[in-house]
């Protein structure tokens, strides 16, 4: 975030003390669903969002570039994704840049020929990705499990659909945990094995209506 901060100040952007506006930055960050919300918080509490949003973001999505190390995964993610392959179709919809993203994907060790579909979309609105990939694979919403750390980002237009929403209590997602878990999330984990459990319940109940 300060990299943003210096960014944005070579920009243009009035700062009268810098220790307090990263002070402040970085208190907004803490809390924020994620590091552009903050930005985009800290710039609308100053009356400058249009002039510098653009330049704070584009200067974080430098800072999350993928160094040439590994990038970490979720625990038991690795395993869950291999459990699951040829047992449910699975798909990803992101937002950020596709370079990043599927860079991202290597470094973490995921092959991406285990997604039926990988969509990397700019706008936060992730309804209408949703939506098509439910439609391809020619699936009742409600058999169609969502999960995802951030609640409005994520899960909130899950819900709209009608599908199953399991909510991710890492990270950023610490965030937003009571909102979902106040808004009719399905299921909370901390891990992908807690997701393994999960369909485990879930394909019981399905069972047992069959």
């Amino acid at each position: 975030m300060e990299k943003a901060l210096w960014a944005m100040i070579e920009g243009g952007l009035p700062i009268k003390n810098y220790p307090d506006a990263l002070a402040t930055l970085q208190a907004l960050n803490a809390a924020a669903e994620s590091s552009y919300a903050a930005l985009e918080a800290f710039l609308l509490s100053m009356n400058y969002l249009n002039d510098f949003l653009q330049i704070g973001v584009a200067k974080l999505h430098e800072e999350l570039l993928p160094e040439d190390g590994p990038v970490s995964t979720v625990p038991y993610a690795l395993e869950m994704l291999q459990e699951m392959r040829g047992r449910h179709q699975m798909a990803i919809v992101t937002v950020g840049f596709p370079a990043l993203q599927a860079s991202k994907l290597k470094k973490a060790g995921i092959d991406p020929s285990l997604f039926s579909k990988i969509e990397v979309i700019e706008e936060k609105n992730k309804k209408p990705s949703y939506q098509a990939i439910i439609d391809q694979a020619q699936l009742p919403s409600q058999e169609v499990v969502v999960c995802g750390d951030r609640f409005a980002i994520d899960l909130l237009p899950a819900q709209e659909l009608g599908c199953h929403t399991v909510h991710l209590a890492r990270g950023r997602g610490r965030h937003s945990k009571k909102a979902a878990l106040t808004s009719g999330v399905g299921f909370a984990i901390e891990d992908w094995q807690g997701f393994a459990r999960f369909l485990e319940q879930l394909e019981q109940v399905v069972h047992d209506i069959e």
